[in-house]
């Protein structure tokens, strides 16, 4: 996937939020470029990234240890949706009398 397609810049930019899913380390990975991709585009968009944690994972099998770090298709609904959410809360003005 990489190098990336500029056009990943110019999508996001019409979105309210990116999310990148990988089944790897977070560090070096797809969404650190995406996100520096954004950057130098000076595209404003949220984005999330979800992948293993950079730390010792314990054993077992793949689809064992994807579950414990949240990579799940019913877990990543969820935080995406919440991630969706929260977005659009910030964007409803606050009415306390």
């Amino acid at each position: 996937v990489k190098p990336l397609d500029e056009a990943i810049a110019q999508a996001a930019a019409q979105h309210r939020l990116v999310v990148t899913v990988e089944d790897n380390g977070t560090v070096g990975g797809f969404g650190d470029a995406v996100a520096r991709l954004l950057r130098e585009a000076d595209v404003a968009t949220p984005l999330r990234t979800f992948g293993l944690p950079q730390r010792f994972l314990a054993h077992g099998e793949r689809p064992e240890v994807l579950a414990q770090a949240g990579l799940t298709s019913q877990q990543l609904s969820l935080d995406i949706t919440e991630a969706v959410a929260k977005l659009t809360a910030d964007l409803v003005p606050d009415h306390q009398d």
